[in-house]
């Protein structure tokens, strides 16, 4: 997927070639290293979990979303539900 971030939402292009509206709505860690959740903007129950990607580019640091494959993120998101009251996230 590819991706432009406005604020908290973000248009990605599905595999298909769909444009989807991604509203951010929790980063979250997972054994060190850092993800956020997003949710379909159409359908709030249709949710993607993306590795955050720090680059630096001219001093200035960018974030940029690695979106996980389906079993990936099958694997950390009951880690996520598991842990939720627990996790400190970045408002």
């Amino acid at each position: 997927m590819e991706n432009d971030i406005i604020e908290d939402i973000i248009q990605v292009e599905d595999d298909e070639g769909n444009e989807l509206s991604l509203k951010l709505n929790r980063y979250f860690y997972v054994n060190g290293e850092e993800y956020v959740l997003f949710e379909n903007m159409e359908d709030s129950k249709e949710q993607y979990i993306a590795r955050v990607i720090i680059s630096e580019v001219d001093g200035e640091e960018y974030e940029d979303f690695d979106f996980l494959e389906q079993e990936e993120a099958e694997a950390i998101f009951p880690i996520f539900l598991n842990r939720v009251d627990e996790i400190e996230f970045d408002e």
